[in-house]
């Protein structure tokens, strides 16, 4: 039951993030794949960080995390994934001084 409603819940949000998210995905896939391969997720990380650094260790974290489909690419429902993925580290106590070892 309580997955059901977790996709229910991740779902609305999507539709409700859509237009954003459609405009950030074309925005940074500058390879024009329809997805972000890791170095345009970092970038979109950065973005998202207004210019602060991104360690390889949160990327790999973000994109690990993010990459449901496990094809080494953010498509764009998993891009709300990264989205809430990053939101939550950086909300973190310390998060900067955390390990992200895995």
């Amino acid at each position: 039951e309580d997955d059901l409603e977790n996709a229910v819940a991740y779902f609305t949000t999507y539709l409700a993030m859509k237009a954003r998210l459609t405009a950030d995905l074309q925005k940074f896939d500058v390879s024009h794949t329809g997805s972000l391969s890791r170095d345009e997720l970092a970038e979109y990380l950065r973005y998202l960080s207004d210019g602060g650094t991104v360690t390889d260790a949160e990327l790999d974290m973000v994109f690990r995390e993010s990459d449901v489909l496990q094809d080494g690419k953010i498509h764009q429902p998993e891009l709300l994934k990264a989205l809430s993925v990053w939101y939550l580290y950086l909300e973190q106590p310390s998060s900067s001084d955390s390990c992200l070892c895995s």
